[in-house]
């Protein structure tokens, strides 16, 4: 799997668009095309991209499994290789700032995941919210891999290298993308989950 990231994302109108386009072209040059014709078929492919599923899962028909994510000025997006078997994928970035770590766990984390909130607040607020953002990205890589909602509060815990969710075993790894206070993490329902990071 490989994510393409940068750090100049502006939230203006197209612009994911135009940045997943990028991010296909490169995948293709990476995959023996030339750059004219990966920018072209990169044109195409974007042109079919459409929303799947009732919780509005992107997708592209005759392409890779892949997710999108931006948190402030960063935008990334994980593209599933056809060796890594994945069907699905998800992938989560994510600014640190502060929040009621240990309430919105309870609120929504699963029973073994808010303990490890809790628990890190013995160590101080910061590590309380050290262990919530990385376990935050690890669920929404989840919600993502599994097309479903992020309001829904039966996910199962997501500290591990592993988790079963409606059937389905999914892969979780934290990623590192640069950038001061910023958690990353990946997921796929694939047999492996090499992980190799670009920028833009």
């Amino acid at each position: 799997m490989v994510i393409y990231y940068t750090h100049s994302y502006s939230n203006k109108r197209g612009e994911s668009h135009r940045l997943l386009q990028c991010a296909i072209a490169c995948y293709l040059k990476e995959n023996g095309y030339s750059e004219d014709d990966a920018a072209a078929e990169s044109k195409t492919l974007t042109a079919s991209l459409c929303i799947e599923g009732e919780y509005g899962k992107p997708a592209i028909p005759g392409f890779a499994p892949f997710s999108i994510s931006h948190s402030n000025n960063t935008w990334a997006v994980l593209i599933a290789e056809s060796d890594d078997g994945a069907q699905r994928c998800g992938l989560d970035v994510q600014y640190r700032r502060k929040t009621e770590a240990v309430s919105v766990a309870k609120r929504f984390y699963a029973a073994e995941d808010a303990e490890m909130v809790c628990a890190a607040v013995t160590a101080g607020a910061d590590a309380a919210e050290d262990v919530f953002f990385c376990l935050w990205t690890r669920r929404e890589a989840l919600v993502k891999a599994a097309g479903e909602s992020v309001a829904a509060t039966d996910f199962p815990a997501v500290n591990g290298d592993a988790a079963v969710f409606r059937d389905t075993e999914y892969i979780i790894a934290d990623v590192r993308i640069s950038g001061a206070g910023l958690y990353a993490a990946a997921c796929c329902d694939g047999t492996q989950m090499p992980v190799r990071t670009s920028e833009l």
